[in-house]
Formats: structure tokens, C-alpha cells, sequence
């Protein structure tokens, strides 16, 4: 960021403040790292909800939360998370749409926010009013797997490392 200031104060000093083609240039890619760089903040904040929710849901009891603070921490990290999800859509310089980073493309972005999902599975195991298929246990299993395949897709979009993935 510093360096693209320097080339917009250098060009404004000038007597006709314009950027030559070459300062425009490497302006132009300082403005796409910091798009990435952002991006990657934003996938890293993703990555610390999925944690945090695979945490609270696997503090559920007996189909219940095991206190109101959890049930209340549950619709917080989820909320942030797929409010962090969603956001992550429209950047020109994701690599869900950066032709170079042929690893994801934006169906695994869909598929990350079809994982998360359109709420949270409760305590008892259902998930936005529809209720579970199976038994309590198996269906926080399932959407604590379905995080964790969540987690490991930004993981690999973002080229975040195995040790930092698993501690946010």
C-alpha cells in the first residue's frame, strides 16, 4: 500500500499529474494484491467462524444446548460466518474467479455456502425448521463434517497453512 501511494503522490508532484503507463501498471497490480490480501482476511475470518461453530455444536447435550449462552454463541458465529461467506462472492480478484488458480472456481464457492447452509443445526438436530433425517448425534456429525470440507475449500483457495486453518 505504501509503494501505491508513493507512485499516486510521485505522479500528483508532477508538473501534468498523470501516471505513465508503467506507474499505472504497477499501480494497477498493487491495487489487485491488496484485493487478494483483503480477501484472504475476510477467507481467514470464514475459516475462525467454521471453528468457533464446530466448537459450540459439539458442546450440544442431549438435544439441547448445554446453556443459553451457547444456543445464543451458535446463531452469533454462524451468522458472522455466512455473512463472511457471502461477502466473498464478489471480488474480481478471488481465486473462485481467477482463471489463473485452477484449484476452485466459483462452484466450489457455492458449494462452500450450500456446506454452511441457510441456518445452523440446532441442539436437536435440525437445521432451518426442517428436522433431522436421522438421530440427534448423526446429524451434528454431518454438519460438523460438512464445516470441516467448508474450512478445508477455503483453505486450499486461500493457500492458508494446515496449523493456521485448524488454530483461528
Amino acid at each position: 500500500m505504501v509503494a501505491a501511494r508513493q507512485i499516486i503522490s510521485n505522479a500528483a508532484n508532477k508538473i501534468a499529474p498523470e501516471l505513465t503507463s508503467a506507474e499505472d501498471a504497477k499501480l494497477q497490480e498493487h491495487i489487485k494484491n491488496a484485493s487478494v490480501v483483503w480477501e484472504k482476511c475476510i477467507a481467514a475470518t470464514a475459516v475462525h467462524y467454521v471453528n468457533d461453530l464446530i466448537a459450540d455444536i459439539g458442546e450440544y447435550s442431549n438435544g439441547a444446548p448445554s446453556t443459553l449462552n451457547n444456543f445464543e454463541t451458535v446463531a452469533k458465529h454462524w451468522s458472522e460466518l455466512k455473512g463472511f461467506m457471502l461477502s466473498l462472492q464478489f471480488s474480481p480478484a478471488s481465486p473462485f474467479r481467477d482463471v489463473a488458480v485452477t484449484s476452485v472456481d466459483l462452484d466450489d464457492l457455492k458449494r462452500i455456502n450450500a456446506l454452511v447452509g441457510d441456518a445452523p443445526v440446532l441442539a436437536d438436530g435440525s437445521q432451518n425448521g426442517v428436522a433431522a433425517t436421522g438421530d440427534v448425534d448423526t446429524a451434528l456429525f454431518a454438519y460438523a463434517g460438512k464445516l470441516t470440507v467448508a474450512r478445508m475449500l477455503l483453505q486450499e483457495a486461500y493457500g492458508f497453512s494446515d496449523s493456521n486453518t485448524l488454530a483461528w
